[in-house]
């Protein structure tokens, strides 16, 4: 059974989720996002939890279809 993945972030540490992806790809214990940003495409999610967003918190969604 497929389902979709989803990635929330809360990049302001306010509890409040301000920036989603969509996970693309999971190669080994590599997760790859897509998102709506440039040069986003496949992109690893720890790169999105490192560098200048560290301390980023995230959720993921698993959406099931009935």
């Amino acid at each position: 059974m497929n389902c979709l993945s989803l990635v929330v972030f809360d990049r302001n540490g306010k509890n409040i989720y301000d920036h989603a992806g969509v996970i693309t790809k999971v190669k080994d214990t590599q997760v790859y996002v897509t998102a709506h940003t440039n040069n986003r495409l496949d992109r690893q999610l720890n790169e999105y939890l490192a560098g200048r967003n560290k301390g980023t918190n995230h959720t993921v969604i698993r959406v099931m279809p009935n």
